[in-house]
Order: C-alpha cells, then structure tokens, then sequence
C-alpha cells in the first residue's frame, strides 16, 4: 500500500493497473491486475454578486447604488458523489476592491449541495444555512475574508453517506458600495491545499449627473389691445331733454314755453287771430294809461 497526491489541478480519471511478476519462473512471467480508475474532482470556484440571500439573482455586470447593501457569493467548488478519497482542507479567501467596497462583517454559509446527514441522523438539506460551528470566518482589516472549513465540517463530509452526495458550500458575504466607479473582483478556493481563482465579476456605480441650473423659460406676452382711437361701442345712455324754462322779470306776465313741438295744421288761422286781438289789447291798455298819466299831470 503507498500514498498518492495529486500535483495539479487536472480532470478526468485516474487509471491506474498493477503487475505481478514470476521471479522464479525461467520464463519471467507476469500476472496482470485489474484495472481501477478514479474521477478527479474539478475545482471550478464560481463568483456573483446578488442582492442577498433572500434575492440570489445574478447581478455581475449591473448597476450598484452608491451606499448600497449587497452580498458577494462565494460559490465553492462541487466536490462529486461517490468521491473516494479524503478531504483534509477547504477554504475561500476573497480580496475585496477597497476603494469601492466596504465589508460589514455579515455573512452566511449555506449548503448548495447534496442533503448531508449528521452523525446523529439530522438531515441538512440543500441551501439550508450551515451551522457557524462549520466554519470559521477571519477578516484582517483591509477588505480580506477568509472562510474555512472547521474539523467538524470536514469530518462530517468524510462520513460515508455523505461521500454518496455532491457536496458544496457557498458564503453569501455582505458588503457596501462606497465610492463611484467600476469594482471588479476574484476570490482564490482551496482544495486540498490545491489553489484555484474564481471568475472575475465586475459592478458599476456611475458618478451622478450634477444638474446645472436652468433658466426660467416661460415667455411673457405684452397687451398688444390697442387702447388709443378707439370708440366705445356699448350702448350710451339715451339723454332726455327737459323743458327750457324763461325766467320772468318783475312787472311782466310770462307764458311758459313748453318744449318745441311741429306746427298742427287746421289750426293756423285760428292762432293769428288770437294774435291780432293780443296785440290790439295791448296797445288800447299802454294808450289809456299814457293819457291818465298827463290828466294828473294836468297836461291835459
């Protein structure tokens, strides 16, 4: 019996025969063994950046907010069913970009693979949250976090029900968006102290357009009414002409003159007779006081 590793991060099966030789047959010769063959284990670490854990949908390549809470997903590599080998390490260190993010020191760990079972029966099913017992978490100060797989985690997954199922993990890592501009990111997985990086995901946070102030554009119209030579064309108040009256002077009989009205014909003769004897009783009154006045003054 001897110890292999794996030197490099290599897919497919390994196939390996063993020989048996005769040594003490003179013809020297050989008994073949059967063939066994492995699959090896693709480490294949994947990234996202979603909204949480509660909104898994893909958001590398859209548009973060400026303050904006969002998860990393750290997504491990799927260590395959019937796996026969032993896993004695396994941890993600994610780099975060400094300058535009800001972890909060939030996360979680669920499960993304196959149900696994606990020693005692308990079921863990797929995406169930892990328990932190499971995994540590390390962050240095300066935007790195380091997850890794306690004892407890790795002899759980090393249980032979559980070497049945494809087993994953993935860390859902809070973070906020701090500064303007385009953050891109990688995290590096470990197998097995077999090192593998992750896709790059990339996010935007464009610069706010700054509004320049814009002049009141609303015109104002001039009373173009033209207000001169024009003549009021509402109906006018119709004038009433009333009676002239003549004043009298003492000593004097006045007729009052009523307001001027047309001639009524039949009636003109009539009217200069009445006239005549006027105008006769007038002089024979004038002539008989004229000769009173010299009686007395004894002229006659």
């Amino acid at each position: 019996m001897f110890d292999t590793t794996v030197n490099d991060d290599v897919d497919g099966q390994i196939q390996n025969t063993a020989y048996q030789l005769d040594f003490q047959s003179k013809t020297g010769r050989s008994f073949q063994t059967e063939t066994v063959q492995n699959p090896l284990p693709k480490i294949n670490p994947k990234k996202d950046v979603v909204a949480g854990v509660g909104d898994r949908s893909s958001l590398n390549n859209q548009t973060i907010d400026f303050g904006q809470l969002f998860d990393y997903a750290l997504e491990s590599s799927t260590r395959p069913a019937n796996y026969g080998g032993k896993t004695n390490e396994w941890s993600i260190d994610d780099q975060t970009d400094t300058a535009h993010d800001l972890l909060t020191g939030q996360y979680s760990v669920l499960n993304s693979g196959g149900d696994l079972t606990t020693e005692d029966g308990q079921k863990i099913v797929k995406n169930q949250v892990l328990d932190p017992s499971y995994f540590t978490a390390v962050m240095d100060g300066n935007g790195k976090i380091s997850l890794q797989a306690t004892d407890k985690y790795l002899k759980l997954i090393d249980l032979p029900d559980n070497k049945k199922v494809p087993v994953q993990w993935t860390a859902y890592v809070q973070t906020k968006r701090i500064a303007y501009g385009d953050a891109k990111n990688v995290f590096t997985e470990s197998f097995n102290h077999q090192p593998e990086k992750s896709n790059e995901v990339l996010t935007h946070t464009p610069q706010p357009e700054i509004k320049t102030p814009t002049t009141n554009n609303y015109s104002y119209t001039t009373n173009n009414y033209n207000t001169t030579n024009v003549t009021n064309n509402y109906p006018q108040k119709e004038v009433v002409q009333q009676p002239q009256q003549v004043i009298a002077t003492p000593g004097s009989t006045v007729t009052p003159v009523s307001s001027s009205v047309l001639p009524k014909t039949g009636q003109e003769a009539h009217s200069k007779t009445n006239l005549e004897g006027e105008i006769a009783a007038i002089l024979a009154i004038g002539t008989s006081a004229y000769f009173a006045a010299l009686k007395r003054k004894k002229i006659i």
